[in-house]
């Protein structure tokens, strides 16, 4: 594939663009360096600490990072907090910092989590069930051996904290961690049937597949990539991306779609992901395609401004300035979730549908997502008019 002088500077300068505002919106977001973060400031308050000790009207962090909590002047017991030991407990948004509770005995009391990325649909659904008291009344010693369930739908966080409570005991008493645990048989048919719906993208991509054989692989998508794996692209991933460095073992399904994304379309395939692994695109042609209905185009310009550029920038915008919004709340795609999803996502969701039966794939009009991955996916440029595509 010839590559033209123009076509070449044209792709530098527009990466060099979008690399000076992720620059910005990171610096702004507390990196300080290219490959380095500020010092995460976990910040330990009262109301934390009273979440596990009711009676606590004081607290105080020794030396030997011990928190000593007081009623009055008497002491009611004692406090961890897990950045002091460990920090690879990485959630979904980053490092998910932990209250541990323990009492004279150095048995556990209860568990507060601190200040951290990750969503607040998902906290809440970790928090409201039994998940936490786990590991209540266990002795410190007795929590790195633990074998505790994650919580169903929010994977990614329920083992943040595990990983946490498990590095915090072993540091603590100066055990080695554990850095490799089996796992579960039902976590490795997932990988393989994600690698499978991967590979038939490439094939549907590359033209090797039959067309007609794509509905049932959309169905797949939405299943695979959607509900079941919940492993959408979004603009909450990406940003906790750059805040908090890419997170290639925890989340390398999440980093394969985004690399592929990127790669793939060098080879002339620059909506691979959406044209071919979005749960929200696949869902949207699946409507549009049992729907008897004439399909018309919504419009995506206002007065020759595009409307997911705008909503693009309006988000980049907020971050930039230094606003922290709850970005999983811009875009749909926690519909897939649905033992986590608030109420707001369904109306969301099920306008999605109701539009797709009227209008082609309503919401990529509007999809911040895909205006990014259209800006950052190579582009090929025409030859006409440029010094060397004239023949």
């Amino acid at each position: 594939m010839r590559i033209s002088k123009y076509q070449l500077s044209e792709t530098i300068y527009l990466y060099t663009l979008v690399l000076i505002l992720l620059a910005a919106i990171a610096y702004s977001g507390g990196r300080r360096h290219l490959f380095t973060k500020s010092d995460i400031e976990v910040v330990v308050t009262l109301e934390s600490v009273q979440n596990i000790f009711p009676e606590a009207n004081s607290f105080l962090k020794s030396s030997s990072n011990i928190i000593e909590v007081r009623s009055g002047e008497i002491e009611i017991g004692k406090a961890l907090v897990s950045s002091d030991y460990v920090t690879d407990n990485i959630g979904y948004g980053g490092l998910v910092p932990i209250l541990i509770g323990l009492d004279d005995k150095y048995n556990v009391e209860g568990i507060s989590l601190l200040n951290n990325g990750e969503t607040i649909d998902y906290l809440a659904y970790v928090t409201r069930g039994d998940f936490l008291q786990q590991w209540d009344n266990l002795s410190l010693r007795e929590v790195k051996e633990q074998s505790v369930d994650g919580a169903t739908g929010a994977t990614m966080s329920s083992d943040a904290i595990i990983k946490g409570m498990k590095g915090t005991a072993a540091v603590f008493y100066n055990s080695p961690i554990d850095s490799w645990e089996k796992q579960p048989i039902l976590s490795t048919i997932k990988d393989v049937i994600f690698l499978v719906v991967v590979l038939l993208s490439l094939l549907f991509a590359f033209g090797k597949a039959h067309k007609k054989l794509r509905p049932y692989y959309m169905v797949l998508v939405v299943i695979v990539v959607g509900i079941v794996l919940n492993k959408t692209l979004s603009i909450f991933l990406l940003y906790s991306w750059l805040l908090n460095g890419i997170p290639w073992v925890l989340n390398w399904q999440s980093v394969m779609l985004f690399v592929l994304a990127i790669g793939i379309s060098f080879l002339g395939k620059r909506k691979y992901y959406c044209t071919y692994l979005c749960p929200m695109g696949a869902l949207q042609e699946l409507v549009n395609k049992v729907s008897p209905f004439k399909k018309k185009i919504l419009p995506n310009t206002w007065k020759n401004l595009s409307i997911r550029e705008a909503y693009l920038f309006f988000i980049s915008a907020m971050l930039l300035f230094g606003f922290t919004p709850q970005l999983n709340h811009f875009e749909p795609f926690m519909v897939f979730s649905f033992r986590i999803a608030s109420y707001g996502f369904f109306i969301a969701g099920g306008l999605i549908v109701i539009l797709s039966l009227f209008f082609n794939k309503p919401y990529c009009t509007v999809c911040p997502t895909g205006c990014l991955m259209d800006t950052i996916s190579y582009k090929k440029q025409a030859l006409k008019n440029t010094e060397d595509g004239k023949k």
